[in-house]
């Protein structure tokens, strides 16, 4: 289902002609023979509040009332120059009357009220397009169905009670089982001048078969008779209607004027419009306006001109600011000079176009007029002048910049004046554009430059012809010519270089002084380094100083930073900028002392030492009195007093390893100037003395007495009487005794007992043991031995009885028995006694002997 491009007749033409008569159609329609049967026919408007009235639109769709479609209007839901859209609903049926003839096409005829049932005012009064909405949900079929607005006439003239306009709509491509909705756009008309009441209708006719089976005609046209169907619109008497009008005046000062004013020759007025749009008297609303026109004013005797408004809006949606809305009122002014060389009266017409709407517009206008009545006065030539250095008068100007005098001249008189020329008294060359001036103009003649130093004033004397009458004016204006200009001296510590202890206070000044011819401001002092600088002030006088300071802790070595003192003079910066520098200085130096190359090792106990103090100065300056001390009394010697920086050297003492732990602290001092430097540094060693002892025992004794062939047992007892452990402990024995250890080390005190074993031989024995043992590298050793008397014990008896051995002694005689003993062995008996196996008690001189003794 398509719509069709175009209408084949238009209206708006006809209503274009206002409310003059019109000519119109009145056709003549056949009864028809017959009546088709199977198409059911349905009209409606389009729910208002459901499309754009200013282009049209709805649905059918579901069909609801009030929200798909609507069976009856009302004038407030529409305004003039809005857009009715109507439809028409065709559905057929799938019966042999209907699937005979199809293809088939039906012609529908409407009408539509030319003027309202009550007072006129308001008309239906164009068809401006007839489709079919494929989007339309209410839509069945193939969609090939055509709607072609066939003619549109009228049947009496416009706002003439029984007059209508009459629209034929064919549609065709119409099958079985189909639903087509036709729509109708029609346009409001208005006449603004009137206050429509009343209704309006818009009215479903009749409908007729004109073609069947695709293009066969049907003659005479069968009907469709269905009865007419109604929609109407009322109570026009709330039908918004556009309400353009335009009201000008004319002012002096400021808007709105007044209708007539008289004025001088050559005074400047003001042209007030308001264009409004309001109610008409009448009871019904104002309408929106749109595309409304700038103000054409036609300048009475003068040249016309146009004015743009102020206070339209976009009221039609196409993001232009050109329309007026309901109840709106838009303004423009238009400032006119005016200078007649007799007494004149001027009445000029203003005129503002606008549109009901946006499609087939009517178009609406309004006018207004003002009277201004101009008085020209008796002659009175003059003129002035308005002299400016640079666009002021007085100003400060850089030396070397350019300099421009202005030379405003305004005929103040109100005639016309010629040969106008410009002198300056100091020779400057003044060039003028033009050498005429009309009352009131204005012009600006200029001269060029170069600003000098300090002060400087010209006078500028304009002359000027009116009718043979000489007129002139001076005026002076002056510059000064200014040098702006700043230095700084920076100090650190109070000199440009400086030596400064590392970690002291630095304080850095900045002395500003203003060296121009002018004040400057905003000063301000800068360090590339340094961040906060107070200064007292910010302003400086003509030669006025100032001293700016900040402050900081030195740093290690050469440090230099750079001032900038900036300043302002009336938005040019002057600038200047010093350096200063300090080196911090480090008096510094370090030690480092260790024993016989190391620090903590062991010294053999007695063993020569060698301390050694590395001095080196790890400061930047140069030390000088360099002196080594050891706390034990040591005597330290170094082989310079002196150190350059980074410089380095090793002092030296002497002496020998004491016992046990032992630590001296080496310590030095130097200076630069008064500056003192110092350190210290420990050492230590352990003085090691490793001892063992030996106590050698036979049988547990020194020298004991032991029976030849006995067994004998000597004892080593190894003990480690030094203040460190030895190892690799062994015992040894001069006479080849073979000695057994349990351990090979031995802890401080600790003690062990070796042994070895052998058999007593006689007589005296002796042999010696010796321990052997290590500490690191030192060997330690001790000896001892011990002896024994390898003794024998024999005794010999010689018994005698009276001297002699057997002898034959007679009974009863004494008998006098003797023992002689003697002594064989190696050593003295004891406890020697004879007994006699006899009984006979035996009496022994004594009781010990000594070798080879007898008795």
């Amino acid at each position: 289902m398509r719509r069709t491009g175009q209408k084949r007749n238009s209206i708006l033409s006809i209503f274009a002609i206002a409310l003059s008569t019109l000519t119109f159609l009145v056709g003549n329609v056949p009864m028809a023979n017959a009546q088709l049967k199977g198409v059911t026919l349905d009209f409606a408007a389009a729910e208002p509040t459901s499309y754009n009235h200013l282009v049209g639109g709805g649905r059918w769709n579901s069909g609801i009332l009030n929200t798909d479609i609507a069976r009856s209007l009302a004038g407030s839901q529409f305004k003039c120059g809005d857009i009715v859209s109507y439809l028409s609903k065709f559905e057929m049926d799938a019966s042999n009357s209907i699937t005979s003839i199809e293809p088939f096409t039906i012609s529908s005829e409407f009408n539509f009220d030319l003027d309202t049932t009550g007072q006129s005012g308001a008309i239906l009064g164009d068809v401006l397009a007839v489709s079919i909405d494929p989007s339309d949900s209410a839509q069945r079929g193939n969609g090939n169905s055509v709607a072609t607005l066939v003619s549109e006439t009228a049947s009496g003239p416009i706002f003439t009670k029984g007059s209508v306009l009459s629209a034929v709509v064919e549609v065709s491509n119409l099958e079985q089982n189909e639903v087509v909705v036709v729509r109708m756009d029609v346009k409001i008309f208005c006449d603004p001048k009137l206050n429509p009441t009343g209704n309006l209708q818009a009215l479903f006719k009749d409908a007729k078969l004109t073609f069947k089976n695709g293009s066969t005609p049907v003659t005479p046209a069968e009907p469709i008779n269905q009865g007419a169907k109604t929609v109407p619109m009322k109570e026009l008497g709330a039908l918004a209607i556009p309400q353009l009008s335009l009201v000008k005046t004319v002012t002096t000062g400021s808007c709105p004027g007044v209708k007539s004013l008289t004025v001088l020759q050559n005074t400047e007025v003001r042209y007030c419009y308001s264009v409004l749009n309001t109610t008409n008297g009448g009871g019904n609303p104002a309408a929106p306006i749109y595309n409304v026109s700038d103000i054409s004013d036609d300048g009475g005797i003068f040249a016309e001109f146009s004015v743009a408004l102020t206070g339209l809006s976009d009221q039609d949606g196409d993001g232009q600011l050109d329309d007026l809305a309901a109840g709106a009122t838009a303004t423009g002014e238009a400032v006119k000079t005016y200078n007649p060389t007799i007494d004149t009266t001027l009445l000029n017409t203003a005129t503002v176009r606008g549109f009901d709407s946006i499609i087939n517009p009517l178009e609406l206008n309004a006018t207004d007029s003002a009277t201004l009545i101009i008085e020209v006065p008796d002659a009175a030539p003059s003129i002035s002048i308005n002299k400016l250095t640079n666009g002021s008068d007085g100003p400060f100007i850089l030396v070397g910049e350019p300099v421009v005098w202005s030379y405003q001249l305004t005929n103040t008189g109100n005639r016309t004046l010629t040969n106008i020329s410009v002198i300056d008294n100091q020779g400057v060359t003044v060039v003028c554009p033009e050498t005429t001036l009309a009352v009131g103009q204005s012009i600006t003649c200029d001269a060029n430059g170069l600003a000098i130093t300090g002060p400087y004033s010209n006078t500028a004397t304009v002359s000027a012809v009116s009718e043979a009458t000489i007129v002139t004016a001076s005026d002076s204006s002056s510059y000064f010519g200014a040098a702006p200009s700043i230095t700084l001296l920076k100090k650190t510590n109070g000199v440009d270089s400086a030596e400064v202890p590392v970690g002291d206070s630095v304080t850095w000044t900045y002395l500003v002084t203003n060296t121009g011819n002018v004040a400057i401001d905003s000063v301000v002092v800068t360090d590339n380094l340094v961040s906060e600088i107070t200064c007292p002030k910010s302003t400086l006088a003509i030669a006025e100083t100032m001293t700016c300071s900040a402050t900081g802790v030195a740093d290690k070595g050469y440090y230099e930073n750079i001032g900038t003192a900036r300043a302002n003079f009336q938005g040019t910066v002057v600038s200047a900028e010093d350096s200063s520098e300090y080196y911090g200085i480090e008096a510094k130096i370090s030690i480092q002392k260790t024993t016989n190359g190391q620090d903590g090792g062991t010294i053999i106990y007695l063993t020569p030492i060698e301390w050694q103090y590395l001095v080196t100065n790890t400061g930047n300056v140069t030390l000088s009195n360099i002196v080594v001390v050891d706390d034990k009394g040591l005597t330290v010697v170094c082989p310079f007093t002196s150190l350059a920086q980074g410089e380095a050297m090793t002092c030296t003492a002497s002496g020998l390893a004491g016992i046990g732990n032992y630590s001296n602290i080496g310590s030095v001092t130097a200076s630069y100037g008064s500056l003192l430097a110092s350190a210290n540094d420990t050492s230590s060693y352990f003085g090691a003395n490793p001892v063992l002892t030996l106590k050698k025992f036979t049988n547990g004794e020194e020298a004991p007495y032991i029976r030849v062939g006995d067994p004998v047992n000597w004892t080593y007892l190894v003990t480690n009487t030094g203040n460190v452990t030895v190892g690799g402990i062994s015992v040894v024995d001069d006479q080849g005794v073979t000695v057994t250890c349990p351990k090979s080390v031995l802890e401080i005190s600790e003690a062990m007992t070796c042994t070895g074993s052998g058999t007593a031989t006689l007589g005296w024995y002796r042999n010696l043991g010796t321990v052997n043992g290590t500490f690191e590298q030192t060997n330690v050793s001790a000896q001892d031995s011990s002896t024994y008397f390898g003794y024998t014990v024999s005794i010999t008896v010689d018994k005698r009885t009276n001297g002699s051995d057997n002898p034959t002694i007679s009974a009863g005689s004494p008998v006098v028995w003797t023992y002689q003993v003697k002594n064989n062995s190696n050593v003295a008996v004891d406890t020697l006694t004879v007994v006699d196996d006899q009984g006979v008690s035996v009496t022994c001189p004594k009781t010990s002997l000594e070798p080879t003794e007898e008795i």
